[in-house]
Formats: structure tokens, C-alpha cells, sequence
């Protein structure tokens, strides 16, 4: 088969392609294009030794005395890749996804350290726990126990004169001979309250709750003394 006749065949741009690389100067026994896809399909021929080329197809062709096989893919090597191409616009912002099932409950944590005891001695001050505390004869004179907790305190012949105790808890409070003279007792709780012998002289006691106080010997906030004023000073408070 001659050269034209490859050529006019259809095989021929092939096979132009293969004679090229031969005629270049390329001497293989089989042509192998690098990087070509694994789908490619090979072609055959036969090389004559004056670069003729003959019997072209895809499968291994028996070439005459004085030629050779040669054989080339039909994809060439892939190319570099080309430059990225510049961000396009950002999109809008999706819908909010509905929220998720709510997770297992963790386990309990490890009981903390109790915490340190109060001390009946310490420096009385607004909000401070004395409940149940023994502070008889003690002398408060002018100190500011607003909202403090003296439930159930032993308060007995202890001076209180012109204290701040505004909205304290002295309910069950034992203040037998206690002095409270202008003392601030508004909005407190002295329910239950033992105030025998008491001085309440000039004291404050508005909004005070005084159900079942233990009225005897009492001075009022008034200067009046409970027993004189059918044993209670509820009347008398200024």
C-alpha cells in the first residue's frame, strides 16, 4: 500500500500523524503518546524503512519483510490546566434549618464542698445569718442589721439602741430585758417575739408584724408600759 493510499484512507489522518513522527526522527518499534487516557483507542501500521507506512488499523498487523510495527494512541497528552477564572458574585444567604431534637440529658454532677458554718461571733452586718445565735448582754448599739436573719436568737438584756434591723426576721427572738430604744424595727418580722421587760422607747415599728409577741413590762415606743395598756403596746407605737 502506498503513502496516497494511507492518506485517502480512513485512517489517514492517523496515519499522517504517526509518518510525522517518524520522519522527525523518531525511531520506535511502537509509538506510545504520554499521558493518554486509558480509553483511547491504539492504532497499528506497518513502517517501511523509506517511511511508508501500510496495513493501518487497530489491531497487530502482519508487515511485510523489511518493515516494522509501529503504534500511537488516538488521544494526545493532556494539556496544562488553564488559570482559575475570577469569584463569582456570593450567593444569597439559605433559610435557617429547623432546630435539631434537643440532646440526652447529662449526668449529675459531683456534690460540692459544704460550705462553712456561720459564726454567732462575727461582726453583725446587713443580711447576716444569727438565726438561733446566743448573743445575750451583747452590745449592738447602732449596728445595721438590715435583713438579717435572728430567728430563734437568745437576745436577752442585749442593747440594741438605734440598730438598723429594717425588714430582719426576729420571729421567736428571745428579747427579755432587751433595750431597743429608736431602734429601726420597720417591715421586720418579730412574730412570736419575747419582749418582757423590753425598752422600746422611740422605736420604729411600721409594717412590723408583731402577731403572738409576748407583751409584760414592756415600755411602748410611746413611753407607755404594755401592762398599763391591756398588755400589749400594739396601740402604743408611736
Amino acid at each position: 500500500m502506498s503513502a496516497r493510499r494511507v492518506l485517502g484512507s480512513r485512517f489517514g489522518i492517523v496515519a499522517a500523524l504517526a509518518t510525522a513522527f517518524v520522519l522527525g526522527g523518531v525511531t520506535v518499534g511502537a509509538v506510545q503518546l504520554a499521558g493518554a487516557s486509558g480509553s483511547a483507542t491504539t492504532y497499528r501500521a506497518c513502517l517501511s524503512a523509506k517511511g511508508t507506512l501500510s496495513r493501518v488499523g487497530t489491531k497487530v498487523p502482519a508487515c511485510p519483510a523489511g518493515s516494522r510495527i509501529i503504534a500511537w494512541d488516538s488521544t494526545g497528552p493532556q494539556g496544562p490546566r488553564g488559570p482559575r477564572g475570577a469569584a463569582g458574585p456570593r450567593g444569597a444567604q439559605g433559610l435557617r434549618g429547623t432546630t435539631g431534637p434537643a440532646g440526652p440529658k447529662g449526668r449529675t454532677g459531683s456534690q460540692g464542698p459544704a460550705g462553712a458554718p456561720y459564726s454567732c461571733s462575727a461582726t453583725p452586718f446587713p443580711g447576716i445569718d444569727l438565726a438561733g445565735c446566743t448573743l445575750a448582754s451583747s452590745d449592738l448599739t447602732g449596728v445595721s442589721l438590715q435583713g438579717a436573719d435572728l430567728a430563734g436568737a437568745t437576745l436577752t438584756k442585749a442593747t440594741l439602741t438605734g440598730a438598723d434591723l429594717t425588714g430582719a426576721n426576729i420571729a421567736g427572738a428571745d428579747l427579755d430585758g432587751a433595750s431597743l430604744g429608736t431602734a429601726t424595727l420597720d417591715w421586720s418580722d418579730m412574730a412570736g417575739a419575747n419582749l418582757t421587760g423590753a425598752y422600746l422607747g422611740g422605736a420604729y415599728l411600721e409594717g412590723t408584724n408583731l402577731t403572738n409577741v409576748t407583751w409584760s413590762n414592756t415600755t411602748c415606743p410611746d413611753g407607755t408600759n404594755s401592762n398599763d395598756d391591756t398588755g400589749t403596746c400594739v396601740n402604743n407605737l408611736g
